[in-house]
């Protein structure tokens, strides 16, 4: 059983669904939702345009563990504060400093990025519908989902949608946990 908001997806500092920006160092955009600890949740963005302007990963999409949120308003996501899947080359990354073999980049006008945390905290994205695969396991929640960027973009938030724990991943989903660092201590940051 679904559980919607009442509200239209938007970003929390400009409150709009779409996301026009130019940066030259890490801007984090926290969607303006922190979904509650015993359901799951999906976020999709359409890729108008990135193109990057000095850092090569351009833009992230993850989740920001809501305890570091306010510490951190600034930097990527993934390096010491939650998870996110990388623009440019595809990567993932999560608490550890480093990107790692994911999935497919998305970089292209009109690429749509889905992001799944099911209730277990099992996290899997999505690319234009085909799945990248599993690819972490959240250590800590709530969670805050967002958007990092170090580029010009044009974003559009196309969706946000909470559910229950009947919502699973498919059978057919890679897992890759087994590839990818999994950091399990909340405290960890990485130096």
């Amino acid at each position: 059983m679904s559980k919607v908001p009442d509200f239209a997806p938007r970003f929390q500092v400009n409150g709009s669904s779409t996301l026009k920006v130019s940066h030259n160092e890490w801007v984090r955009y926290n969607i303006a939702v922190s979904p509650p600890e015993d359901c799951g949740f999906s976020f999709e963005v359409k890729i108008n345009q990135i193109e990057s302007t000095g850092n090569w990963w351009a833009c992230e999409i993850g989740v920001v563990y809501k305890s570091k949120n306010e510490c951190y308003e600034r930097g990527c996501i993934g390096g010491s504060i939650g998870c996110c899947y990388i623009s440019n080359n595809g990567n993932f990354e999560a608490c550890c400093g480093s990107g790692h073999d994911y999935g497919q980049p998305y970089n292209n006008p009109g690429d749509v990025v889905r992001m799944t945390v099911y209730a277990d905290k099992r996290v899997e994205y999505f690319l234009n519908d085909e799945s990248q695969g599993i690819c972490f396991t959240l250590f800590e929640s709530p969670v805050i989902p967002a958007i990092c960027v170090s580029s010009i973009v044009d974003l559009e938030l196309l969706s946000y949608s909470e559910f229950d724990d009947d919502v699973v991943p498919d059978e057919s989903s890679e897992d890759k946990r087994d590839t990818i660092p999994q950091v399990e201590d909340p405290n960890y940051i990485f130096e």
